[in-house]
């Protein structure tokens, strides 16, 4: 079953609280937010993150980004999607077996 796009839940404005269920564009306007990209200062805030843990994010390809100039920037569809999608599946630790003398 696809999610249509008018039910996917968006981001908020920055200092909001989080996601909402509110279509983007329909957000947008009634937030007064008509951006398309935000600062890593701004994901950071939206996250509750600190802005070494979305600069550890980028450096890692978790959250992709955009430079401009000397600035990084995260699109906005692009951090929607990265909070969509489902979570990897988590490997084991690997259990290390001693070897006796």
């Amino acid at each position: 079953m696809r999610i249509t796009a008018a039910a996917e839940p968006r981001l908020a404005a920055p200092g909001s609280a989080g996601l909402t269920d509110e279509p983007m564009a329909d957000q947008a306007a009634s937030t007064g937010d008509s951006r398309l990209t935000y600062t890593v200062d701004e994901v950071a805030e939206m996250l509750g993150l600190s802005r070494s843990a979305v600069y550890e994010c980028i450096a890692r390809g978790e959250i992709s980004a955009k430079r401009l100039g000397r600035r990084l920037v995260v699109v906005r569809t692009v951090l929607e999607a990265f909070l969509l999608e489902p979570d990897a599946p988590r490997r084991p630790p690997v259990r290390r077996l001693r070897r006796s003398a």
